[in-house]
């Protein structure tokens, strides 16, 4: 059965792990199509500039004299008929577009999918040409994606939260993983995600209902694990002790594939 891992590992990640790894750029491109994939089966939206796409519009057969027209008539009124600002390359873009998919209007989000997400891709890489850290040169080119994580997708917000940590942003990346664990709250994964992030910046006493809320629902050797790293947090040591008991105990029987209403459950009360 397939393992749905979108909101595991946000928490920081160590000095091997640094965002400046190729890998770093394509998870910024996998925030940006997770985000606009859904645009593949739209036609025409109300954003859209519809003189542009309209049946009737000069780009959907451009000819010499229409190209001309786009790039020297300096006339708003004149150029009315392919927007009155002045913008000849949108123009010739939108003609290419047309006579790539012709009626087919899906085709228009594809172009521009494709090309949002080289965008981010290549600024990373120019910053990195221009002598900027790797790190910080992805840092960077995730801010370009961050407007299309507003969209609120839990699996979005959590990559961009692994993202942020791998960055070191650990702050900025609790925002998003509590975002995440808001929009999917069956999701145990999420839940986790958002309590290490809360570990690692010490906010053990806000962290503490949320550990114990998993536990009520999800009662696995991570999630104990989780809140006994809480409760020794909060210097409740003889309860933390318990707790790390019991996910070491856990984790032993998924090792050994040991069978249900073994000891550990009066381990556990001990």
């Amino acid at each position: 059965m397939a393992h749905n891992r979108d909101c595991e590992h946000v928490g920081p990640r160590g000095p091997g792990e640094r965002l400046g790894a190729p890998p770093a750029g394509w998870l910024v491109v996998a925030i940006t199509v997770l985000v606009f994939v859904p645009t593949l089966g739209l036609g025409r939206v109300a954003l859209d500039d519809l003189w542009l796409w309209s049946d009737d519009s000069p780009l959907r057969a451009p000819s010499a004299a229409t190209l001309h027209h786009v790039w020297f008539e300096l006339d708003a009124h004149a150029r009315h008929d392919v927007g009155t600002e002045y913008l000849p390359v949108r123009d010739v873009v939108v003609a290419a577009d047309m006579a790539v998919w012709g009626a087919h209007e899906q085709g228009f989000h594809a172009t521009q999918l494709v090309l949002y997400a080289g965008t981010v891709l290549a600024l990373g890489g120019l910053l990195i040409r221009f002598g900027l850290r790797r790190d910080l040169a992805w840092s960077d080119a995730v801010a370009a994606a961050e407007r299309a994580t507003r969209s609120g997708h839990a699996s979005t917000l959590a990559l961009y939260a692994q993202l942020l940590a791998r960055a070191g942003r650990a702050p900025e990346a609790l925002g998003f993983a509590e975002r995440a664990a808001l929009r999917r709250p069956e999701d145990a994964r999420c839940a986790r995600g958002r309590l290490e992030l809360m570990i690692a910046l010490g906010r053990y006493a806000e962290a503490e209902p949320i550990a114990r809320a998993l536990i009520a629902r999800d009662p696995s050797g991570p999630s104990q694990l989780l809140l006994g790293r809480v409760l020794a947090g909060r210097g409740k040591l003889s309860e933390a002790a318990v707790q790390l008991d019991l996910a070491a105990a856990l984790g032993a029987r998924a090792a050994n594939s040991l069978p249900e209403g073994d000891g550990v459950q009066s381990r556990a009360g001990q």
